[in-house]
């Protein structure tokens, strides 16, 4: 009855069919439990890991935009000391399984889809808006929650913030240092955006946020009331775990999700260059509308700075990985800093 998922995926996901018969039941599975998926997580730090921890915090706050959590596996262990050092008591969670979405459309793949259909003033494009408008509603919820059932805390200020990014984006232009040679002014732009960022008096309090957001961890039910799903909270798995766990500014996931329509633009083949921006300010004004947070200039210096930083690190991350696919943040970077593209 089990079936292992297939696709790219940092950890092994499960499918456990619900039972159809007695003779089928696996412990506590019945069929009253449903269909459940059982994610194996492959990287184990000491801690509790983020995919587990945020989904029971929300499906605890009667959230019903995330995969219910039924059960979790935690390991135990001493860890050895070296050269005098003590023994540790350590733990980590090892897998969890949550209630299983059996009718859904990946969310990028169904924006891909909506790019390279779209029909401009017909009732593809109005799909699309409306989709991302309900996403953007969706991603407030979930910063809601997470803030309710987890808390806030102090942010940096936000000189601090703009010099942690300003250390990042000399990594990437280190990296990558023909994306100056293809935009222009490139480094005297991003300066400036943080500069920006520097002249804020604060920052709005730190949460928990989801940390890897995109298309491709979000699920649009088909039937049903239709409603987004997200999924995956633990965050960019090659990051210690200690630092997935650290509040973070809300906009940071909206920044993600916000390149993501970049990639199913681009992916999609949109063939009119309204799609981009329709569905990007849909998506905002969804988030805007049931967000607590902040607003106006200073929301739009905030997200300005952090788009700009994961744009930068796209750069990187395509360059080494998916050199074919380097154009789609070079064109992010051009259109984020209101700059010419070279060559």
């Amino acid at each position: 009855r089990l079936r292992v998922t297939t696709g790219e995926q940092s950890n092994t996901s499960v499918i456990l069919p619900a039972p159809t018969s007695p003779a089928e039941s696996l412990g506590e599975q019945d069929a009253a439990t449903g269909d459940l998926i059982v994610k194996l997580l492959r990287v184990l730090e000491h801690g509790r890991n983020p995919d587990v921890e945020l989904s029971v915090a929300l499906a605890r706050s009667g959230w019903d935009r995330v995969r219910t959590p039924v059960a979790w596996s935690t390991l135990a262990w001493t860890r050895t000391g070296g050269c005098g050092q003590p023994a540790l008591d350590e733990s980590t969670d090892s897998a969890v399984a949550c209630s299983f979405v059996p009718r859904a459309d990946d969310g990028f793949e169904l924006f891909c889809s909506l790019a390279s259909t779209d029909d401009v003033d017909g009732p593809v494009r109005a799909r699309a808006v409306d989709l991302a408008r309900d996403l953007g509603r969706t991603t407030a919820q979930m910063h809601h929650h997470l803030a309710v059932s987890l808390g806030t805390s102090r942010p940096p200020a936000p000189v601090e913030l703009a010099a942690a990014l300003r250390k990042r984006a000399r990594w990437a232009l280190e990296e990558v240092p023909e994306i100056s040679g293809h935009i222009q002014a490139l480094e005297l732009r991003v300066e400036q955006a943080l500069e920006r960022l520097e002249a804020l008096e604060a920052l709005e309090p730190a949460t928990r946020i989801h940390g890897d957001y995109h298309l491709g961890q979000v699920l649009h039910e088909v039937g049903g009331q239709q409603r987004w799903y997200v999924l995956d909270f633990e965050g960019e798995p090659l990051r210690p775990l200690a630092q997935r766990r650290e509040p973070d500014q809300p906009l940071r996931d909206v920044a993600g999700m916000l390149r993501s329509f970049d990639y199913a633009a681009a992916v999609g083949k949109a063939p009119d260059p309204t799609w981009l921006p329709a569905v990007r300010a849909a998506f905002l004004a969804g988030y805007r509308s049931s967000s607590e947070g902040p607003g106006g200039e200073e929301g739009e210096t905030v997200l300005a700075a952090l788009e700009l930083d994961k744009a930068l690190y796209e750069a990187v991350y395509e360059a080494r990985n998916r050199p074919d696919w380097s154009a789609i943040p070079r064109r992010g970077l051009k259109a984020l800093t209101g700059a010419g593209l070279r060559g």
